[in-house]
């Protein structure tokens, strides 16, 4: 079996725990097709779900500060890239597994640093003219460049706009910031299609 080289890190928290069956069991009926590493960015609690590969972080950072929790679980992620999810972004219908490939392998061979996933993450300005017709650039400026909505993030490049003590508001609104000194391209899905 060809494993996906993608990893996928769900961050939440131990009170939050009454979130995860119905995520994993949504995800297990509208994803059936992705069989890589789920970590699942917890204090202390671990949870297990059959035929899901569930990495339980565990990062015992109880009380501490939204970024700090999320750098310390990116850091356990031992593949270069990952899908950024939070535990209440149920799935309600089936997962098109071959255009996140198809995504995947965009925002892989074009070296991005962030592919939001859904027109969640930001209203724009954009920059339509890109690599593919189905991606836009988010331009520098534009408001949640930096989002905690669904997408493929490379390690490195969310790692340099994180900030430990920072809340995932905080996050949003200064990591967008950062990202603008970055040279890694901010894309999203075109939101006209997607």
């Amino acid at each position: 079996m060809i494993y996906s080289d993608f990893s996928i890190l769900v961050n939440t928290t131990d009170s939050f725990s009454d979130c995860w069956h119905p995520f994993f069991r949504l995800f297990k009926e509208y994803w059936p097709d992705y069989n890589g590493k789920i970590y699942l960015n917890t204090e202390t609690k671990e949870f297990k779900y059959e035929g899901l590969n569930i990495i339980p972080v565990k990062n015992n950072l109880i009380n501490k500060p939204w970024s700090e929790c999320l750098q310390y679980a990116i850091n356990q992620i031992e593949d270069k890239h990952f899908i950024y999810m939070q535990e209440d972004y149920f799935l309600h219908s089936k997962v098109n597994h071959n255009s996140v490939l198809e995504l995947y392998d965009l925002f892989k061979n074009d070296n991005f640093g962030c592919l939001h996933l859904t027109d969640q993450c930001t209203k724009g300005p954009f920059n339509i003219n890109t690599v593919n017709e189905n991606l836009w650039e988010i331009k520098k400026g534009a408001d949640y460049r930096a989002s905690t909505q669904a997408a493929f993030w490379r390690k490195e490049s969310i790692l340099e706009i994180i900030r430990p003590w920072e809340s995932g508001w905080d996050f949003e609104k200064f990591g967008t910031i950062r990202s603008c000194k970055s040279t890694s391209k901010i894309m999203c899905v075109n939101q006209d299609v997607y």
